[in-house]
């Protein structure tokens, strides 16, 4: 990682009603970077997102971990890594579709987003998504 970048760690995968699309986040990470030329992503993913900046690594669940508690902001999906993201209190966007942020969401952290899909993860915007990562960042 270039000195002086931040690292923004992305869980995107899980049980697949709580997947939001590849080409969201690859939307979202693209104008994201556009933008903020000091972030290094680290996709806990074996996902290509063919972007410049980001690295998806397949990661063992310990060693995900220690990079997580590492990095300097979050975005994913209901998982057990937005919870690990919360008591870290890492600033923090996290894409509910299925389950209810108000249920599940960020307690702790002082900088937790979540963009809700109201029952489906197809019914998340981009724009949303885009709007919550700008406002932590």
């Amino acid at each position: 990682m270039p000195r002086g970048h931040r690292l923004l760690f992305v869980h995107p995968e899980t049980r697949p009603d709580k997947v939001w699309p590849i080409e969201g986040y690859r939307n979202v990470l693209r104008a994201f970077l556009d933008t903020h030329r000091d972030i290094t992503v680290i996709a806990a993913s074996g996902w290509d997102f063919g972007l410049d900046r980001v690295v998806s690594l397949d990661l063992h669940y310990e060693l995900a971990l220690a990079v997580l508690a590492r990095s300097d902001l979050f975005l994913g999906i209901d998982s057990c890594f937005l919870h690990a993201a919360d008591m870290f209190r890492l600033p923090s966007v996290g894409l509910f579709g299925p389950t209810s942020p108000a249920h599940w969401g960020f307690r702790l952290t002082p900088a937790g987003r979540h963009v809700w899909g109201e029952g489906s993860m197809d019914r998340i915007r981009e724009r949303d998504v885009e709007e919550a990562l700008r406002s932590i960042a």
